[in-house]
């Protein structure tokens, strides 16, 4: 039961970080491929991980909640 609080909880910020993620790319202009910087690029890169690995922290937190409580 508390794999899929977890699992759901996570899930509903992620529709927070998806809007936020959207703006922020187009406040960098990351699909403008003409007139965009090397920093900016590497910033564009790391800003499109953010959803994966919020996905992977989720994911990782509930498995590791459910594991804690059959070992110990």
């Amino acid at each position: 039961m508390s794999l899929i609080f977890i699992i759901l909880t996570g899930f509903l910020m992620l529709n927070f970080l998806t809007g936020e993620v959207t703006r922020s790319r187009t406040d960098m202009a990351c699909s403008d491929v003409n007139n965009i910087e090397d920093g900016n690029k590497l910033f564009c890169l790391v800003t499109d991980l953010v959803i994966p690995y919020w996905i992977w922290i989720i994911i990782s937190i509930a498995i590791g909640a459910v594991v804690v409580r059959y070992v110990f």
